[in-house]
């Protein structure tokens, strides 16, 4: 399984995804981890996995509904978010379906390994009765 990374290692808020992959890797090593600065290095794949982090939530959340992401309002035709960039991926069958852990920006990295932990889990069973 695949499990693309987003963040920003230079802005705290935006990089907890990054700062948990270590200890993900120890307890899924089979699981490769790919970190990426743009939505746009993702492989075509039926179904893609996410790890970033979210504004405006409090817990660690499996979101696997696009239309669940809240849009931002885009300045430039450069500055799409992740949510407009995989629908389009979507609408023109790049991807079928996503898995996004999300994590809260000021979250407790220790609790953040853990539910995203438990998340992956739950991705990998469902993965193996499909």
């Amino acid at each position: 399984m695949k499990m693309y990374v987003f963040g920003n290692s230079e802005i705290r808020e935006d990089s907890i995804a990054l700062r948990i992959v270590p200890q993900l890797k120890k307890r899924f090593p089979e699981v490769q981890f790919i970190l990426h600065s743009s939505i746009d290095e993702i492989e075509p794949s039926h179904t893609i996995c996410i790890l970033d982090s979210a504004i405006g939530i409090n817990e660690v959340l499996l979101i696997t509904n696009i239309k669940q992401l809240k849009q931002s309002k885009s300045s430039t035709q450069h500055d799409f978010d992740i949510s407009f960039q995989l629908q389009f991926l979507q609408k023109i069958g790049k991807i079928k379906k996503v898995n996004i852990i999300a994590i809260p920006t000021n979250f407790d990295e220790e609790k953040a390994v853990k539910k995203a932990s438990e998340i992956i889990k739950l991705i990998r069973q469902k993965g193996r009765r499909m």
